[in-house]
């Protein structure tokens, strides 16, 4: 259909690119492209909402101050990225035979990255179990990841967020957490977010 009507988006210009070439971009490609960032996007992001809101509305006075003060909105993205991801671990396969940290790891070995570990390193980030929106390394945490695999959604995730904290802190300045909720949380070791969050306002 975008290809018989195309408009002014991603996948008419991945279409437009592709210009009926399989080997510039064939169609599974593109749909992957939109699955990924639709779809595989979606999970993640809403789960990252969702610990931002747990933890800013948990801070006596931070909700507040979000809301008098938007600009500290990006920073509060940000920090809530690196203090609570929603992409806990992610698994790497070692390619060739490497030692880190005293540990020697052979090629084909399988690991299990804990993303939310790197996160809290005190040598990167002082006072790691701190929110800290004044961080003066904020966007050094590896919630999107690193290199080559850092992930092609974070633009839009942060921006996502950013809307969604302003939109919410503007129109809702008194919202707070439905008291005595049982918070359970996803059973997944690679993501992290709670299976539901009552608010009320």
């Amino acid at each position: 259909a975008k290809a018989a009507n195309p408009t002014d988006d991603l996948t008419s210009d991945l279409i437009r690119l592709r210009a009926g070439d399989d080997a510039v971009l064939t169609l599974n490609e593109i749909a992957s492209c939109m699955i990924t960032l639709l779809v595989a996007g979606h999970e993640t992001t809403t789960s990252q909402i969702t610990n931002g809101l747990l933890h800013w509305l948990s801070q006596p006075g931070e909700w507040a101050r979000l809301g008098q003060e938007p600009e500290l909105i990006a920073a509060a993205v940000e920090e809530m990225l690196r203090f609570d991801p929603s992409v806990n671990a992610w698994r790497r396969l070692v390619r060739r035979p490497v030692t880190v940290a005293g540990v020697d790891l052979p090629a084909g070995a399988n690991l299990l990255l804990m993303l939310n570990a790197a996160n809290r390193d005190p040598a990167i980030f002082p006072e790691p179990d701190k929110i800290d929106v004044g961080r003066a390394n904020l966007k050094e945490h590896l919630a999107f990841g690193y290199g080559i695999h850092y992930c092609v959604g974070a633009p839009l995730a942060r921006l996502e967020m950013a809307i969604l904290f302003e939109e919410l802190t503007g129109r809702f300045p008194n919202l707070s957490l439905l008291p005595d909720q049982p918070i359970h949380y996803v059973p997944n070791i690679s993501f992290r977010g709670p299976q539901k969050l009552m608010v009320r306002w």
